[in-house]
């Protein structure tokens, strides 16, 4: 079995047991109905497309065309016949828990639902846009860490920004003095008033967006949850000459399944670890330098689109076969 293979039936793992239920047709509708980022594809012309819903997020129906389409092509490239409507959940932090069967393309750990390669990866042609190329080889980045993003991870108050109760306010206050660092906020979002988003802009942790080109400088590319994982900054750090810098997370991506600490990324709990990695810099050269050597071949073999449908082909099929259960 192909390690996609694998990870797919870990995927459907949670339904396979479960009875279907008589009225499922009813319950996908309903619940599709009820939530603005959860919709319902059904099949049409060979393929699945995303049922409109009235007065919809445009972001939330952009993703939930830009699935219909890479879903669509999986079924004809793979001969899948889309016997049934399904469920796919488009917003970044993932639903709680579901009764039915529903797609999504993060998780929190231990939910039921199953991952489809996240949006990013969509959205960025499965690595394939030659912006994802590193030009530049492990031995001439500096050896130091950078982290460039924006303020989401839930609404900001005032009292958050105060006691740096936010996980990327407190890591870019506790970087701030720290030699070696680069941690920076320049897109200040999620905040409950424009009083708040001043007073964030006040501390000064940045207000110029770097280019990702900019930052493949660093030999160390830190990944903080914001809403849920940070699916375009994990598959381009494996996929690049750096070594991806992980911060603990409750949050699943499809392909994580596949990932092994200190084998694809250097692990970090704390931002203190952060400065660790930085001080053994010169003494661990050859073992980040064989990471972040592993880390691309594992982007080039399961981020690529063909991985990716092949993945989702196998998923679908474990789908379909439960609905054609009697």
């Amino acid at each position: 079995m192909t390690k996609s293979a694998h990870w797919a039936e870990h995927e459907f793992a949670p339904w396979r047991d479960v009875e279907k239920p008589r009225d499922l047709a009813l319950r996908l509708r309903a619940i599709a109905a009820a939530s603005p980022s959860i919709y319902l594809l059904e099949p049409t012309g060979g393929g699945l497309r995303p049922v409109a819903k009235p007065g919809a997020d445009p972001l939330m129906a952009e993703r939930a065309d830009l699935y219909g389409d890479f879903l669509s092509g999986v079924v004809r490239d793979f001969a899948i016949e889309p016997r049934s409507p399904l469920l796919i959940g488009v917003h970044d932090r993932g639903a709680p828990r579901s009764d039915v069967p529903l797609f999504e393309y993060q998780k929190q750990r231990g939910s039921g639902t199953m991952l489809l390669p996240d949006v990013d990866l969509l959205t960025m042609g499965f690595m394939e846009d030659s912006a994802c190329i590193d030009p530049i080889a492990f031995d001439d980045k500096l050896a130091q860490a950078i982290f460039v993003g924006a303020t989401t991870g839930g609404i900001i108050t005032a009292d958050m920004v105060a006691t740096l109760a936010h996980p990327r306010l407190r890591a870019a206050a506790f970087f701030a003095d720290k030699p070696g660092v680069t941690f920076e906020l320049p897109l200040i979002v999620q905040c409950d008033t424009p009083e708040t988003a001043n007073s964030i802009a006040m501390l000064g942790f940045g207000s110029r967006r770097r280019t990702w080109s900019e930052q493949l400088d660093y030999r160390y590319l830190l990944s903080m949850d914001g809403n849920g994982a940070t699916c375009s900054r994990v598959a381009r750090a494996l996929a690049s000459c750096s070594v991806l810098v992980k911060y603990a997370s409750a949050f699943e991506l499809f392909y994580f399944r596949g990932l092994e600490a200190w084998r694809h990324y250097l692990p970090v709990r704390r931002d203190d670890d952060v400065l660790a990695i930085l001080a053994q810099a010169d003494a661990t050269r050859e073992r980040d330098r064989a990471i972040a050597r592993r880390s691309e071949t594992f982007a080039r073999h399961y981020l690529s689109r063909e991985s990716c449908a092949t993945y989702t082909a196998a998923l679908l099929g474990h789908y379909f076969g439960w609905i054609d259960r009697t």
